[in-house]
């Protein structure tokens, strides 16, 4: 094989190798920004983990994702709180994420059901 076949032979291996790097994509953001978020509980991270969560995640997933709720003030509703607050009217709300594992009868599933970022007020 010549040296000029060998160096592009080289050259196109290295490419493709550069196009597989694991650091790459939506996953590896999913990941970040869920480190992001356990580490320093902001709310810019959570938000960003929010928009990957959906409806048919399952709890596990969304638990090895970001942790055990915050807070959970009935079975099967999870409240994800972050450090970052916003104030809307005269409230100074907690900026977070809340899921919900009920179905329409408010049975207990084991995946989201519904999810909602924004500022939590009780």
């Amino acid at each position: 094989m010549s040296l000029g076949k060998c160096a592009a032979l080289v050259l196109l291996a290295a490419l493709a190798l550069a196009g597989c790097r694991e650091g790459d994509g939506p996953a590896a953001e999913l990941a970040a920004a869920a480190e992001s978020f356990r580490d320093n509980r902001d709310a810019a991270s959570l938000e960003a983990v929010s928009a990957r969560i959906g409806p048919g995640t399952k709890r596990s997933e969304v638990e090895e994702l970001i942790g055990p709720p915050t807070y959970s003030p009935v079975d099967g509703v999870a409240m994800y709180a972050s450090n970052d607050r916003q104030q809307v009217g005269e409230r100074d709300l907690t900026l977070g994420l809340i899921i919900d594992y009920r179905d329409a009868d408010a049975k207990l599933t084991d995946s989201v059901q519904t999810i909602s970022y924004g500022p939590i007020g009780e």
